[in-house]
C-alpha cells in the first residue's frame, strides 16, 4: 500500500472515530428538564411557585409546561354560637414553546408563547354559604437566561409580559366582572432546574 493510500486510510479511520465519538456526546445530553419556579418568597400567594416540565422537540426548540399551585388553604372558627369556615383553592396551567440560543459555554437565552389559564376558588360558611371564583386566560412572551451548574443542574430567571383576560363573581355581593389587560412589568421569576 503506498504512503499516500495509507494517510488517506488512517484519515478516514479518526473522522469516523470522532463522529461516533460526537454522535454519543450528542445522544447522553439531557433531552428533559424539570424544576421549581419561584415568582415570590410569598408561597401561600396565588401565584407564589409552580413546578414545570420541558422536552427537547427539535434542535434548540423545547415544549414547556408549568403547573402553578398556590393560595391553598381551608380554616375553622368559632365565635360564639356562630361558626365560621373558610376555604381557597388556585391553580394555573400553561403551555408553550421555547427556542433557545447559547450565549456562552454555560449560558443561553431563552424566549417563546406560552397559553396559561388559571382559577380559584374561595368559600365561607357562616350561617349560609358564599363562594366566589375567578378564571384568566392569556398567553405571554417567554424571556429568559439559564445557566447550567453541572450536566445536571441549573438555575433561571425568567419574565413573562403578556395579555390577559378574567373573569371574577362573587355570590354574596352578586357580583360579576369582565377584565382584559397586559402586563409589561411582568415579575422575574427564578428557577431551579434538573436536567435528565
Amino acid at each position: 500500500m503506498s504512503q499516500h493510500y495509507k494517510v488517506l486510510f488512517s484519515t478516514a479511520i479518526l473522522m469516523a472515530f470522532f463522529s461516533i465519538s460526537l454522535s454519543a456526546q450528542s445522544s447522553n445530553m439531557p433531552k428533559r428538564e424539570i424544576g421549581l419556579r419561584f415568582n415570590s418568597l410569598n408561597l401561600g400567594s396565588a401565584d407564589g411557585f409552580s413546578a414545570f416540565y420541558k422536552k427537547e422537540i427539535g434542535e434548540n426548540k423545547y415544549r414547556r409546561y408549568r403547573f402553578g399551585f398556590g393560595n391553598i388553604g381551608f380554616n375553622q372558627n368559632t365565635n360564639g354560637d356562630v361558626n365560621v369556615s373558610n376555604f381557597n383553592l388556585g391553580a394555573s396551567v400553561a403551555i408553550g414553546t421555547e427556542h433557545r440560543k447559547q450565549l456562552s459555554k454555560k449560558t443561553m437565552f431563552y424566549r417563546g408563547w406560552e397559553w396559561n389559564a388559571g382559577a380559584n376558588f374561595s368559600g365561607r360558611n357562616q350561617e349560609n354559604f358564599d363562594y366566589g371564583y375567578h378564571f384568566s386566560l392569556g398567553i405571554g412572551y417567554v424571556l429568559g437566561l439559564q445557566h447550567d451548574i453541572n450536566q445536571h443542574f441549573a438555575v433561571n430567571m425568567e419574565a413573562i409580559p403578556g395579555i390577559g383576560l378574567s373573569n371574577t363573581y362573587n355570590r354574596s355581593t352578586r357580583s360579576n366582572s369582565f377584565n382584559a389587560g397586559a402586563s409589561v412589568g411582568s415579575t422575574v421569576a427564578l428557577s431551579l432546574v434538573y436536567k435528565f
